[in-house]
């Protein structure tokens, strides 16, 4: 069922009459879009806020709304559509973003928030939804054909120029881009020069850096030689052979076909992790030589710097390939182990419902928060965002300090704006919708600390 009330102040009848110019000012969260859609884009600049209400879970109410800075009050730009922030620069902070794309069309379209304008067509020919970003601009895949568009000025197609006719991109690796010609061909063509070299052929890309690309070949399915090659020189390096083992259906996995070769974040070294729990794994240099790596255990986190946090039982520990050293966490692995991520040295982990720093040095890990769950964001360094058992809360670490924002299933930040949240959690409620939270609410008050437990 489809319900088309998007006026803040109709959300707002309850409290009272709210002039629009004060709603950022609003101490509490508001419904800025009434609707039963589960799911939301959000893109923010200084002439306003717009949300796409996508097409994502096969739902009626698809539409494009818009408000003020802030983000309300909201009115529909466009009906029917969902236009989703176009990502054409390498930093997203470069994005215009008042240019979209439309999911349906492919299209690219500028939006005037205000709904004053109707959207504008930009580069009819271009594809939004095939954009390689790339220090010198976005590379655009033409609309119907294989062709591929620089465009250095974007979104001036005056500037356009055709740089590949008959191709696909694969990826970009610093200066280098890396396309499929013809049937087989992996070419790479550098950005800077337009030097255009054949890197290999019959092969699946698993894995590029700036400087390497790691390669399987496809000329056998059960057992096919691995290698890298040197984006600069096109100079190949044979690694290994991956083959399709058949595992026992009680034999534990451990990686995944798309894992079980790859570089590592640093790009200095390769990683073959097996799909059997039960086989080695093994690491590699650039040119193919053995380097030192623990056999056993499970990786569950790569760091940037190429550190991986293994799990071999109950135990975890550090690793790097080609350094002796392996250091031990505090942290034993296993169910009540639900998501980890890497923050300023230490890993944070949940544990059951608590969240911990767990040092990577070896230290002993604290305890940050109590009821924390898996979907987070960090506010600032003493507050968390996040979603638990269905509530979207703040919680200020090191003390009993919490405040529910309302009921969430997802929420999006924009930074020193505000948030976006979504709490449909069952349909036809009169309160489902996108709602919005001003920063200024965002975190809790700060009360005495009553119990040292909840406080260490």
């Amino acid at each position: 069922m489809r319900r088309r009330v998007t006026s803040l102040l109709l959300a707002l009848a309850a409290c009272g009459e709210v002039d629009e110019a004060d709603v950022c000012q609003l101490d509490y969260p508001v419904q800025i879009v009434a609707t039963d859609n589960l799911d939301l884009v959000v893109s923010a600049g200084p002439m306003g806020t717009v949300v796409a209400l996508t097409d994502k879970y096969n739902q009626d109410d698809i539409r494009t709304v818009g408000g003020p800075e802030c983000g309300a009050p909201a009115h529909d730009l466009v009906e029917g559509l969902a236009m989703v922030p176009a990502r054409v620069h390498l930093d997203p902070a470069d994005d215009d973003p008042t240019i979209v794309c439309d999911t349906s069309s492919r299209n690219f379209f500028r939006l005037d928030p205000t709904g004053e304008v109707p959207p504008e067509l930009l580069m009819p020919y271009l594809d939004c939804s095939r954009v390689a970003p790339t220090p010198y601009g976005p590379i655009v895949m033409h609309w119907t054909q294989a062709a591929q568009f620089l465009v250095p000025d974007f979104p001036d197609d005056e500037t356009a120029e055709l740089i590949l006719d008959g191709a696909f991109v694969e990826s970009v690796a610093g200066d280098n881009l890396i396309y499929r010609a013809g049937s087989d061909e992996i070419r790479r063509l550098d950005l800077v020069t337009r030097e255009d070299i054949l890197l290999r052929t019959a092969i699946y890309i698993l894995s590029t850096t700036a400087t390497h690309m790691l390669w399987l070949s496809n000329i056998d399915y059960e057992v096919s030689p691995v290698g890298v090659v040197e984006l600069a020189t096109g100079e190949n390096h044979t690694i290994g052979l991956s083959a399709n083992h058949d595992l026992e259906p009680d034999e534990p996995y451990r990686s995944t076909n798309e894992r079980t070769w790859y570089l590592d974040p640093s790009g200095r070294s390769i990683l073959h992790v097996p799909l059997a729990a039960a086989s080695p794994m093994e690491a590699f240099n650039l040119t193919g030589a053995p380097l030192t790596f623990p056999q056993w255990g499970t990786p569950v986190l790569i760091l940037a710097d190429g550190t991986h946090v293994i799990a071999d039982g109950e135990q975890v520990f550090t690793a790097r390939p080609g350094d002796d050293d392996v250091v031990t966490l505090d942290w034993q692995y296993g169910s009540r182990s639900r998501s980890v991520v890497a923050r300023d040295g230490a890993l944070e982990v949940q544990m059951e419902q608590d969240l911990y720093r767990v040092p990577l040095d070896g230290g002993p890990r604290s305890l940050l928060a109590l009821q924390v769950g898996v979907r987070r964001e960090w506010l600032d360094e003493h507050n968390i965002l996040t979603i638990f058992d269905d509530s979207l809360e703040t919680i200020r670490i090191g003390a009993n300090v919490r405040k529910t924002l309302g009921q969430a299933r997802d929420f999006v930040r924009i930074p020193g704006r505000g948030v976006y949240f979504n709490n449909v959690l069952s349909f036809e409620q009169p309160q489902n919708g996108v709602w919005f939270a001003p920063e200024h609410v965002l975190r809790p008050q700060l009360a005495p600390c009553l119990t040292s437990y909840y406080c260490r």
